[in-house]
């Protein structure tokens, strides 16, 4: 069983406790459980435990570390389990500062947890903290280009875009070549160029062109 990432972030500050019970059936606190699949069930009065159906879970381990290795108030380990301490983890952290959540089966259970900020045991949620997590970037879209022929004679919609090149590649330069059509009347074009380079450098420039009759016949260059 696992509970994704997706599933995390939709339940937002719910506590993973709460999260838990309602994905696994049977997931509880409680006194009556067997510590393995080679004990039988019996009644606990000296502490609780996290319980799937009738079957203790042995121990969380959140990040690498075992949880049950630590008191309930971060002290270093002791050499007898601490139940308590696994409790406490799951009724304090809220499920948004988790990125997964998987319960493995065998001759014990055991629940691992994997946190955002990778601090095991020790991470701490963030009450007064939203996670904000915006969208990815997307591959380019190509952009509308009208095909013109010589029978073509309809008047054309003005464009206030002429063109736009998403993903221009320049070679060493910082040269390249492209190409679009212009609108129906000759005027001047402004043109702006943004990009970034391999190392994260960022640059911008705007320039003019001028296109009709009037226009020089050698090429215009924008700049790098």
């Amino acid at each position: 069983m696992e509970i994704t990432e997706k599933q995390l972030i939709e339940a937002g500050k719910t506590t993973l406790y709460d999260l838990v019970a309602r994905r696994i059936n049977g997931f509880h606190v409680g006194n009556t459980f067997k510590e393995s699949m080679f004990t039988k069930v019996a009644y606990h009065p000296d502490g609780q435990a996290l319980v799937v159906g009738i079957n203790m879970v042995a121990d969380i381990i959140v990040d690498g570390q075992a949880t049950s290795l630590f008191s309930a108030n971060n002290e270093p380990p002791y050499d007898n389990p601490n139940p308590q301490a696994a409790i406490d983890f799951m009724k304090s952290m809220s499920a948004d500062n988790v990125k997964s959540v998987k319960l493995g089966e065998g001759t014990k259970l055991f629940i691992v947890v994997t946190t955002r900020g990778g601090h095991g045991f020790f991470t701490k949620s963030s009450y007064n903290i939203v996670a904000y997590r915006p969208i990815p970037y997307c591959m380019p879209k190509q952009f509308y280009r009208p095909k013109y022929d010589v029978k073509n004679t309809a008047p054309t919609v003005p464009r206030p875009t002429v063109h736009w090149e998403p993903n221009v590649i320049t070679d060493s330069t910082g040269k390249t070549n492209l190409s679009f059509y212009a609108a129906d009347k000759p005027g001047t074009y402004t043109v702006i160029v943004e990009g970034t380079d391999m190392q994260g450098n960022f640059g911008r420039h705007v320039g003019k062109i001028v296109i009709g009759a009037t226009a020089p016949k050698d090429k215009k260059v924008i700049g790098k």
